[in-house]
């Protein structure tokens, strides 16, 4: 996200929820209905909105929260299939109606900008989820926004019908067929922002760096974006080499060798950090440091909170040579 990074801790509270249904909405596309087993009523939440689920290896995924969110005896989300990523949406496709599942409160880091005057929404893929219930409250309240929903083919497009048929001329679709010359033209979309305009990104990173790009000369706090990825773990750099990092509550050395992120170390020393995509881009992971220098190697951070050596994201970024970090952790 480009808003402000936020301190991240994860919650160990679990609710326990069942499949209550299970759809094929687009082609790879799952709809998932969730309901509390203990039948109470569920936390509300906002536009922009995921939930994480654990999965049986003790993993989480992060889902955006789509469907009506008046009602507080179920959660709805929407999963793409990627054979390619590292088994969470095979699990999730696998699941049935009964099935459990164990999920966290919703959490918003993607949230809409009252502010703003008019909103553009940019989805590319999967990353309708967390727009869609943008472009429902802003119709509701009678605000102007324009959604833009790129997609290989309309049978990749989940719940497109829904949202013409709702939102009418405010929708344009776009369908490269997987043609890279076919893609839509983020940088015409965003060459000049309206007065008020924010602009709201959900997408593969190739989609949320382009649109960063066009909006480089936006005023600053204008962009938004979420960005969904199931990459693989970083591997290993021979250039980077092992160090030391310090618990800042209990003064415990931590050693983090080559090719693996700090990130992994203190998830696997059982510490509650929360993270989503492991390569520096959605700012989850965001953690305070007490001392110690950093090579910042996100791009979520602005160069003010770069310089100020306050803050990192775990994930992908390091000490400089010879410095110890303490983190506030």
């Amino acid at each position: 996200m480009d808003s402000s990074p936020v301190l991240c801790r994860m919650s160990n509270q679990r609710r326990q929820m069942r499949v209550r249904s299970a759809e094929s909405v687009a082609r790879e596309v799952k709809a998932l209905e969730l309901v509390p087993v203990d039948g109470e009523s569920l936390h509300p939440w906002a536009p922009g909105a995921h939930i994480r689920v654990w999965l049986p290896d003790g993993d989480t995924r992060a889902y955006s929260l789509i469907g009506s969110r008046s009602d507080d005896t179920r959660y709805s989300i929407a999963i793409r299939l990627d054979e390619h990523g590292r088994g969470g949406s095979r699990y999730m496709h696998a699941l049935v109606p009964g099935d459990l599942l164990a999920i966290s409160d919703p959490r918003n880091d993607f949230p809409l900008q009252q502010t703003a005057t008019f909103h553009t929404l940019v989805a590319g893929g999967i990353g309708i989820t967390p727009l869609m219930a943008m472009a429902e409250e802003l119709s509701s309240d009678g605000r102007r926004f324009r959604l833009v929903y790129c997609a290989r083919t309309p049978d990749h497009a989940a719940f497109l019908d829904q949202m013409q048929q709702r939102f009418g001329s405010n929708v344009v679709a776009h369908f490269d067929e997987g043609h890279a010359k076919r893609a839509f033209d983020i940088a015409k979309l965003l060459s000049e922002p309206n007065a008020g305009e924010h602009v709201y990104v959900c997408g593969p990173k190739g989609m949320v760096d382009a649109a960063r790009r066009s909006t480089s000369h936006w005023p600053e706090g204008t962009f938004h974006t979420e960005i969904f990825t199931n990459a693989p773990l970083p591997t290993e750099d021979e250039t980077d080499e092992g160090f030391e990092i310090v618990l800042g509550s209990s003064d415990e050395k931590l050693q983090v060798p080559p090719g693996k992120s700090i990130l992994r170390v203190l998830l696997e020393k059982g510490l509650p950090v929360e993270y989503y995509c492991e390569q520096g881009s959605c700012g989850l992971c965001t953690t305070g440091i007490l001392s110690g220098l950093v090579e910042h190697r996100d791009v979520v951070l602005n160069d003010e909170e770069k310089a100020s050596q306050k803050i990192m994201q775990v994930c992908v970024s390091r000490p400089l040579p010879g410095e110890v970090l303490v983190l506030d952790l």
